[in-house]
């Protein structure tokens, strides 16, 4: 505030008396209670979402350093990915556990993922990258790379 505006100020609250001299000031320490409330809320709301974007960063950064997995892949590569490194038949549920926990970001991406991720498998399967090895226990196939049907 440049020194005119603030004398301009000032000969305005010489002008009044010692009650609305005092009524001005507790309007204004008010005012200024709540704006300081309003910056303390927000700081508290920016702090949340920052909290979030480092949580998520560092969940994405733990992913990314997962030997050599890569979510740049197409699902079908991530789901070969899987069946490489378990060396073992798994069920569709025991793929998109892994799935998710390799990668919780699939969660938000899709609504229904136990059904969309089941597609990605019975669609890597009819592009020949894998073979049902054999029935799972409560129902379903377990799913193997192609030639390694059993282990």
């Amino acid at each position: 505030m440049d020194s005119f505006s603030l004398n301009y100020l000032l000969k305005d609250l010489k002008k009044l008396d010692k009650d609305e001299l005092f009524e001005k000031m507790k309007e204004l320490y008010y005012d200024n209670k709540k704006q300081a409330n309003k910056i303390f809320d927000l700081e508290a709301e920016l702090n949340k979402y920052q909290n979030q974007i480092v949580s998520k960063q560092s969940k994405e950064s733990k992913l990314i350093n997962y030997d050599g997995y890569d979510l740049d892949w197409v699902m079908a590569e991530k789901i070969v990915f899987i069946l490489r490194r378990n060396k073992k038949p798994m069920s569709t549920k025991q793929i998109i556990n892994e799935l998710l926990m390799i990668e919780p970001r699939l969660n938000d991406l899709y609504s229904e993922r136990e059904k969309t991720l089941s597609n990605f498998i019975y669609n890597t399967v009819k592009c020949g990258f894998l073979v049902r090895a054999d029935k799972s226990i409560g129902g379903g196939y377990n799913y193997a790379l192609k030639g390694k049907q059993k282990s």
